[in-house]
């Protein structure tokens, strides 16, 4: 086909692109008949469409067991070849080229609490999943490079006087110095004397600057890595499972199938090392090269096209790389989750980077470790940073949806390392579960960029089993509706304020310790409204002060025709400090469980204006807020609906324009 002028993507719902690529869903179905359904539904002078099969991709998790040895080209394997076929790209696990990354240094730890003021700055203390503050955990880190290499274990970290049961309330807080070469730590761990530690998180370099956890913000390498644990375990490798290695491991191998005789396969180059490894099919290859096809049309910031991926499921062993990616959706075709992105690569890869990556569309497929697989430490990676050759796109305006993203550290983190402009993408209908057995993840969701991070937008889908659904830090703003928040420890945490706003509207939760955790005090503050939302937890769950909302962020909280309850009816507390700021908690028309709330911390004036807010549960009603006038009640509240909604809107002099 000819290349075309120009791509005008049109508006359509995926209902109406799967039921005109019918026939695209067989694979088996002429080239020409499959290009001929996608042209008619771009239009005339529509653009460039790619089918993945067409460049090679297997859509088979078949895997094998297999023997190999350095400086050979000829991999054994001992059992059936399967289906493996000459000309097929092909990962081997663990058989490249040695770690570029050293055993982490400088690891510190200690048990940490809340202090009277929801901040997180005291010892381990006594609550009602620690009868005391006697156990001794000991932790072991490992660093991964870009190639999936990983470095020998740290020296072991003894954490004393620290609960047998962490949570939220209780954690142990670890801080190690950051390599910029690693792109994810796998943290193991163990409670007891002379104890064998475990996989108990996988988890990605975020760029930090200081050891509480701020956001790189443009900065030139990050100094610290940061982690909580809250007690809550997640993740595997495909070789080692929650084993830690004894010592460092290689990079993994790529190459393709030249030829196969009997149980020898010969591939393209020698083999960097010798074992007894996994080898795997790897259609990241394949895919890269349809990204990489649509990028060159007019350059890097090319006009794009549509890469369509028919049901199937497709092992991702390398990153995929949308680096400057212009104007590409790239969509799966099947129904419901027919069309799987499976991680093969080795545990705390990236799945997806979009670095200055701009006008994307990924629609419609899942993405997951298939419960035998390695854990991916991200999945999609959206960021705007110098990768060799300066920066010359935004990231911008990147809409994923209907999307299905499974265990990971971080489902989609935004803006790690930038400082400028990481603005306006759409995450609509994206559901971020867990792996068969319960496991999720860190965070669903970290939104980082130096508070440049402006009008990210998330409508629908579900963040569950997560350590934080949401992770705040240093955002611009962010819109949240009818999100479903399901046994997380955390709905949103903030750990650095927000340039200017963020509106969660409609939101469903379950099982949360906490629904807000702001972790600071400062007097820039935060505003954060909570609007029409069904807040549902149970005292079991519940930290162990029974604070469900803490707000240290100065500038006032609004709160806003919710149901904020706890089951069976218990102490569900809304902690709020306004810090410097004479900015109140606006609570109003609100139905609380808890019939006193309200807490301020000691020392701290008490500023709220609570309006027509009413305590019970199981129907039996009474008011908390003082008599007030129903009519001006009325009026109130309608005004604090319409700012909460107005407060969306973009206004001249409130941020900087797009660059």
């Amino acid at each position: 086909m000819d290349e075309p002028a120009g791509l005008r993507l049109r508006s359509f719902s995926f209902a109406v692109f799967a039921s005109l690529l019918q026939i695209a869903v067989n694979v088996a179905a002429p080239a020409q008949a499959e290009q001929s359904a996608l042209q008619t539904l771009l239009g005339a002078g529509g653009g460039r469409i790619l089918n993945v099969r067409n460049f090679g991709a297997s859509g088979s998790n078949r895997t094998v067991d297999v023997v190999v040895t350095k400086g050979s080209s000829i991999v054994k394997v001992p059992g059936e070849v399967g289906d493996f076929t000459p000309g097929q790209a092909i990962t081997i696990l663990r058989a490249g080229n040695p770690p570029a990354v050293a055993a982490p240094n400088g690891l510190t730890g200690s048990a940490i609490s809340y202090d009277e003021r929801g901040i997180i700055r005291l010892p381990c203390r006594v609550d009602r999943a620690n009868a005391g503050c006697d156990a001794r955990w000991s932790w072991r880190i490992i660093a991964v490079d870009a190639k999936l290499g990983s470095s020998a274990p740290s020296a072991p970290l003894l954490v004393d006087h620290a609960p047998l049961t962490p949570n939220p309330t209780n954690r142990i807080h670890l801080v190690w110095n950051s390599d910029p070469a690693a792109v994810s730590y796998l943290m193991y761990g163990c409670e007891g004397d002379g104890c064998t530690p475990k996989l108990r998180a996988v988890l990605p370099n975020n760029w930090y600057t200081t050891p509480g956890g701020r956001a790189c913000q443009g900065c030139a390498r990050p100094r610290y890595m940061v982690y909580d644990y809250l007690g809550h375990d997640f993740g595997t490798d495909e070789l080692s499972g929650k084993a830690m290695p004894a010592g460092a491991r290689n990079q993994s191998f790529h190459a393709t199938i030249r030829s196969i005789s009997g149980h020898s396969i010969e591939v393209s180059q020698p083999l960097r090392m010798s074992a007894a490894t996994r080898m795997v099919h790897d259609d990241a290859p394949a895919f890269q090269a349809a990204i990489d096809r649509l990028r060159r049309i007019r350059g890097v910031n090319g006009s794009g096209g549509v890469i369509v991926i028919p049901p199937g499921q497709y092992p991702i062993g390398q990153t995929l790389d949308f680096y400057r990616a212009s104007a590409i959706r790239f969509a799966g075709l099947g129904t419901g989750y027919t069309t799987q992105l499976i991680w093969r690569g080795g545990a705390g890869g990236i799945v997806m980077n979009l670095n200055q990556a701009r006008d994307l569309v990924l629609e419609n497929f899942e993405v997951t470790d298939f419960d035998r697989g390695s854990t991916p430490a991200v999945i999609i990676d959206i960021d705007k940073y110098d990768q060799g050759d300066g920066i010359k796109s935004a990231a911008t305006h990147d809409e994923l949806r209907n999307l299905n993203l499974e265990r990971s550290g971080v489902a989609v983190r935004l803006g790690n390392r930038s400082n400028s402009n990481c603005e306006l993408m759409e995450f609509r209908n994206v559901v971020i579960g867990a792996a068969y057995n319960g496991e999720g993840g860190w965070y669903g969701y970290y939104i980082a960029g130096g508070g440049e991070t402006y009008d990210e937008r998330i409508d629908g889908g579900t963040v569950a089993f997560r350590d934080a659904a949401v992770y705040l830090n240093r955002v611009g703003s962010v819109d949240s509706y009818v999100l479903n928040l399901s046994h997380n420890f955390i709905d949103w945490y903030v750990n650095d304020f927000a340039s200017w706003h963020v509106v969660e509207i409609g939101s469903d939760s379950e099982g949360a310790a906490h629904h807000l955790y702001v972790a600071f005090a400062h007097p820039h503050g935060l505003r954060f409204v909570i609007a029409n939302s069904r807040l549902i937890t149970a005292t079991y769950l519940l930290a162990s002060d029974g604070y469900y909302i803490v707000d240290n962020a100065s500038l006032g909280l609004q709160l806003s025709g919710n149901l904020i309850e706890a089951r069976p009816a218990g102490s569900c507390k809304v902690m709020f400090s306004n810090g410097d700021s004479s900015a109140p908690l606006i609570s109003a028309q609100n139905q609380f469980s808890d019939p006193q709330p309200f807490v301020t911390p000691p020392g701290i004036r008490r500023a709220l204006i609570s309006i027509q807010d009413v305590a019970g549960y199981a129907g039996r009603l009474h008011p908390i807020s003082p008599p007030i006038d129903p009519a001006a009640a009325n009026l109130i509240a309608s005004m604090l609906r319409s700012a909460s909604l107005s407060s969306m809107a973009v206004r001249p002099g409130q941020r900087p324009a797009p660059r």
